[in-house]
């Protein structure tokens, strides 16, 4: 058996916390039977040692219908490296606009915030 300090045993708890969120599924079903991410693989408030890399170009394709927006897509974090998550057209909530998320830099590494409506 190993022993593991209070420390250790707290961080492997979140690890395997942390591992089968994004292991169970991140779909949504949209108004047109399609689906869509919305959530990505990285978990708020976990510090990224290292920078995401630069944004790749998203084919977008046909528009789905007249009240869908484009979230683009962008670099998740799956606990050990970063991982293209690609854009998707997303039905448009009224009166609002979607502002996207983004890596911030804390002094304690990279942080993902969430897209949200705003």
């Amino acid at each position: 058996m190993i022993l593991l300090g209070k420390y250790n045993v707290r961080l492997l708890t979140w690890a395997l916390v942390i591992s089968a969120a994004m292991l169970t599924g991140c779909a949504h079903h949209n108004h047109h039977g399609g689906k869509h991410r919305t959530k990505h693989l990285s978990v708020n408030h976990v510090a990224v040692p290292i920078a995401a890399p630069k944004a790749r170009v998203n084919v977008r394709g046909v528009r789905p219908h007249k009240n869908s927006i484009w979230v683009d897509g962008y670099w998740g974090w799956d606990g050990n490296k970063y991982v293209w998550l690609d854009g998707y057209w997303r039905s448009h909530s009224t009166g609002k606009i979607w502002v996207a998320g983004r890596w911030k830099h804390h002094s304690r590494g990279w942080v993902w915030v969430n897209g949200r409506w705003g």
